[in-house]
């Protein structure tokens, strides 16, 4: 499988949107795809000159403890001036054993790129009072049950949930599942890295029927078109 049917590249919509390049060239990265990353990367700078160096493979590659446990990449993501980055940012704080000391930098105090959504989800973490868009962590959280440390390799797991959740919120589409989104975006992850899965050992995984695993991919394959 090409990765999100080569992500739609030749789909019309997406000419200009150097946002999606930019996502797509971390995605293809993150999954092996080197070919796909540097091409995406082209597009993403020609449109946004300004992200010229920080390329996926500019990243530690000898992240030994997970992203989680390393302070600046966190806080760079922190930076980014995509939400599922910084989405993807504050649940590595969540999970870091430097959580408090990441709370309490300014680049998390200070942070003028944070949605309404990124700003709920930054007082939950604060807090631990429950928000409506629960389930953007809850899943995560399920997902790093099965995946941590998270190196480059799982980090493109995640930033699709991020990307996905993004994209269902913006759709209006019910979150009513997490087992069923973890398992749908964990099954479409690894078809990506071209491993050998089916849906009903995801769904078995996961405790959820086949046929509502099946449903869920199909909307997570839609949302990322």
């Amino acid at each position: 499988m090409r990765l999100f049917h080569c992500c739609s590249l030749q789909k019309k919509g997406f000419d200009g949107d150097g946002t999606f390049f930019y996502w797509l060239s971390y995605a293809a990265y993150y999954t092996g795809r080197e070919a796909i990353a540097q091409s995406a990367w082209k597009k993403a700078i020609q449109m946004n000159p300004e992200k010229e160096g920080s390329e996926p493979w500019n990243e530690d590659k000898t992240v030994l403890d997970g992203f989680e446990n390393h302070h600046v990449s966190i806080l760079k993501k922190l930076e980014s001036d995509y939400i599922e980055e910084r989405l993807f940012a504050l649940f590595l704080t969540s999970v870091s054993a430097g959580k408090d000391e990441i709370l309490g930098s300014k680049e998390m105090k200070q942070n003028q790129r944070f949605s309404h959504l990124e700003r709920k989800y930054l007082s939950f973490l604060r807090t631990k009072e429950e928000m409506a868009d629960q389930a953007l962590h809850e899943t995560a959280i399920l997902l790093y049950q099965n995946y941590h440390p998270i190196g480059t390799v799982e980090a493109g797991l995640f930033l699709m949930w991020f990307a996905v959740f993004v994209k269902m919120e913006s759709s209006s589409l019910p979150v009513k599942n997490n087992k069923a989104w973890a398992g749908a975006v964990e099954y479409i992850w690894m078809k990506m890295r071209e491993e050998k899965v089916s849906q009903q050992q995801l769904a078995g995984k996961y405790g959820v029927s086949s046929s509502t695993l099946q449903k869920y991919v199909k909307m997570v394959k839609n949302l990322l078109s």
